[in-house]
C-alpha cells in the first residue's frame, strides 16, 4: 500500500501530466498501446505488469515510484471488481490514460480490500488512516490541475471519477473501522468539482457520478455485496444558498512585512499545509479571506495549533533564501502575518505549558489526527 496513488499523483503533478508537450505525442502513445497493453486492457493485474515493460522498453519518462506502484499492483489478485462506466476515449492518448487509470485503480481497490480484510481492527484502522490521508491530499490537488483542452479534461474527469469512487467505496465498506475524520459526499463534490453551479448544465460532473458511472448491474461476489453501491441522491443547495467555499492559497497571501519570511522559504509541503488550512477554516479559526475569525478564546487555541504544526514538522529546518536556521519565532511571525493577527504573547506563553497543549490536542480530534509531514 505504500506506493498506492503514485500514478494518480504524477498525472496531476509529475511526468504523466497530460497537458505537457511530451505527453501530446500521438505516435508515442500508439507505440505504447501496440505493446501488450491493449491485450490486457480488461485484466488489471496483467495490464499493470505489461505497463512496466512498455515504459522501460520505450524509455517513457516516468518516476521510479510509478514503476514501483505498477510492480506492486501487478501482484494483486482481482477477486472483487467494481464496474464503472467510464467516459469513452477518443484518441490514442485518452485511450492509454483511460486504461492506465482504470486498471491501476481496480488493483488498488482489490489490494486494499484484501489487506484490510487480513488486518486486525487497530491495524486496519491505521492503514485506512494513512490511505485516506494520501487520497484526500490527491483530491485537494485535483482542482489545481484545471486545463481547458479536451484531452486533459477527459483524463482529469476519468481520474476524478476514480478518486471519488475510491473514497466513496472505502468509506462505505470499512465504515466501522474509520474512527477518524474524512470528507463526506458533498465535500467531495465541492473539491473535485468546485465550478458546480446547477444540475442542468453539469450532468457530466460529480453530482451525477453515483447514478451515471457507478453501477450495480452485475454483482461480482458475495464478499463485496456492500461495495456495489446503489445510487443515492446528492442534495446540492441552490447557488445563492451554498456555503462559502475555501480555496487554500499555496503561496504568500498578502504582501510581506519586514522580518516575515515567505511561504516557500518556510513551508515544507504546500498541498499538505493547504489541507491543514482547510481544517482551520472548517473549524472557524479563519475566514475564506484568510482573516482570523476573532472568536473568544480562539487566540490561545490558535497559538497551541502553531506549536502543533512545528512539532509535526510542517516547516523547513533552514530558510531557502537566507540559508539560516528557521526558529519558532520565525514561524510564529509568518503565521500571525498570514492570518492577520498578533499571537506573539500567546505563542510564547504556551512554550512552557506542554500539559495544557497536550490536553487541548487530545480534546480536538482533527488536530490530534493531523498527519505528520
Amino acid at each position: 500500500m505504500e506506493n498506492y496513488f503514485s500514478i494518480a499523483n504524477n498525472i496531476l503533478t509529475g511526468s504523466l501530466r497530460p497537458w505537457t508537450k511530451e505527453n501530446q505525442d500521438e505516435l508515442k502513445f500508439g507505440h505504447l498501446l501496440n505493446s501488450k497493453l491493449r491485450q490486457n486492457k480488461d485484466k488489471p493485474s496483467e495490464y499493470c505488469g505489461a505497463a512496466i515493460q512498455a515504459f522501460k522498453t520505450l524509455n517513457f519518462s516516468t518516476e521510479n515510484e510509478n514503476l514501483e506502484e505498477l510492480k506492486e499492483l501487478s501482484q494483486v489478485e482481482i477477486h472483487e471488481k467494481i464496474k464503472i462506466d467510464i467516459p469513452q476515449f477518443f484518441n490514442k492518448q485518452t485511450e492509454f490514460y483511460t486504461y492506465l487509470i482504470n486498471n491501476s485503480f481496480q488493483c488498488i481497490w482489490s489490494g486494499t480490500f484484501e489487506i484490510i480484510k487480513k488486518s486486525d481492527e487497530i491495524d486496519g484502522t491505521y492503514k485506512l488512516f494513512k490511505l485516506f490521508n494520501k487520497l484526500e491530499a490527491l483530491i485537494d490537488l485535483f482542482k489545481l490541475g484545471i486545463n481547458s483542452d479536451n484531452i486533459t479534461n477527459h483524463v482529469l474527469n476519468t481520474l476524478g471519477i476514480h478518486l471519488f469512487v475510491t473514497h466513496f467505496v472505502l468509506l462505505r465498506k470499512f465504515n466501522k473501522l474509520i474512527d477518524f475524520e474524512v470528507l463526506n459526499e458533498n465535500e467531495l463534490i465541492y473539491r473535485l468539482c468546485p465550478e458546480f453551479e446547477s444540475e442542468k448544465n453539469n450532468k457530466q460532473k460529480l453530482a451525477f457520478w453515483l447514478e451515471k458511472y457507478l453501477t450495480d448491474k452485475e454483482p461480482i461476489s458475495e464478499t463485496i455485496n456492500d461495495s456495489i453501491i446503489k445510487p443515492e441522491p446528492i442534495t446540492v443547495k441552490p447557488q445563492e444558498t451554498q456555503r462559502v467555499l475555501f480555496t487554500p492559497i499555496l503561496d504568500d497571501n498578502r504582501p510581506l512585512k519586514k522580518g516575515v519570511a515567505s511561504y516557500h522559504d518556510l513551508v515544507r509541503i504546500p498541498h499538505r499545509f493547504g489541507l491543514f488550512e482547510e481544517k482551520l477554516f472548517q473549524n472557524d479559526y479563519i475566514t475564506d479571506k484568510y482573516a482570523y475569525c476573532g472568536k473568544q478564546g480562539y487566540k490561545n487555541q490558535l497559538a497551541i495549533i502553531f506549536h502543533v504544526l512545528i512539532e509535526k514538522n510542517y516547516f523547513k529546518k533552514f530558510n531557502d533564501s537566507t540559508k539560516k536556521k528557521i526558529t519558532s519565532k520565525d514561524i510564529e511571525k509568518f503565521l500571525s502575518h498570514r492570518y492577520d493577527i498578533d499571537l506573539d504573547k500567546q505563542f510564547r506563553s504556551y512554550i512552557k505549558k506542554p500539559d495544557e497543549r497536550a490536553n487541548f490536542i487530545d480534546a480536538t480530534s482533527w488536530l490530534y489526527q493531523l498527519p505528520i509531514c
